[in-house]
């Protein structure tokens, strides 16, 4: 690190180290497509700033999903999934060992006219924290064709956000009695694409809107920042 303003040198220095693995296993049978995954990662840091901090972290994230996609007819798909993660962190900087199992089913239909001028896809999806349900989120959405080139598109979505390990367990800092978020999304836009003659033109406009209870922000508490909803 680069030492402040008032100091003439910096003997602060920050470790990093990962190990990235991963497997997929893909497959078809007659109408149906198959897909497995399975992932573990590994990350380290450790961080010293001599006479002043010295902390160490290690997380670990294990993922396995499994989807199938039915194709119904040409124009729709019904697409059926479960995954599950186990996330596990040791840090300096939290009382103790954190872990949570996070299994989650989801279930999803998918339509495309022929000429590709009108698609739509709505899905639903569950989710266990620790053996604790959490609200089930779900979209639906529709991109059609207004002109040769010109497509409009919105969605609406139910969605939540579970607090991070440092949200909850930072010591000090942390708040253990934090919410997870929930809310609402919506957006609507207009894409434009132009091929010709080897030459592409794309332009794409938003609008979106998101309504969030119990938003996690981070605010200071006396000389303390901490989060809160």
């Amino acid at each position: 690190y680069p030492p402040m303003v008032s100091n003439t040198m910096s003997k602060e220095y920050d470790y990093n180290r990962f190990l990235r693995s991963a497997i997929q296993w893909q497959a078809t049978r007659k109408s149906i497509r198959f897909n497995v995954k399975s992932g573990l990662f590994n990350d380290w840091q450790k961080y010293r700033n001599p006479g002043i901090e010295r902390s160490n972290h290690h997380s670990t994230q294990g993922i396995i999903e499994v989807d199938a996609i039915l194709m119904l007819n040409e124009v729709s798909s019904l697409e059926g999934g479960i995954n599950a993660s186990y996330e596990r962190t040791s840090s300096t900087n939290y009382p103790d060992i954190k872990e949570r199992y996070r299994p989650a089913g989801a279930l999803s239909y998918r339509y495309r006219s022929t000429n590709g001028g009108l698609e739509a896809f709505a899905s639903i999806r569950q989710e266990l924290i620790n053996g604790s349900t959490t609200p089930t989120t779900w979209s639906v959405g529709v991109q059609k064709k207004v002109l040769t080139g010109l497509y409009f598109r919105g969605n609406v979505s139910k969605n939540y956000r579970v607090p991070s390990f440092n949200d909850l367990y930072w010591t000090g800092w942390g708040n253990p009695d934090l919410k997870s978020e929930k809310g609402y999304g919506q957006e609507l836009g207009l894409d434009y694409l132009l091929t010709k003659n080897g030459f592409m033109l794309s332009a794409k406009g938003s609008f979106f809107n998101n309504n969030v209870s119990d938003w996690i922000l981070w605010m200071p508490i006396g000389l303390t920042w901490t989060p809160i909803n």
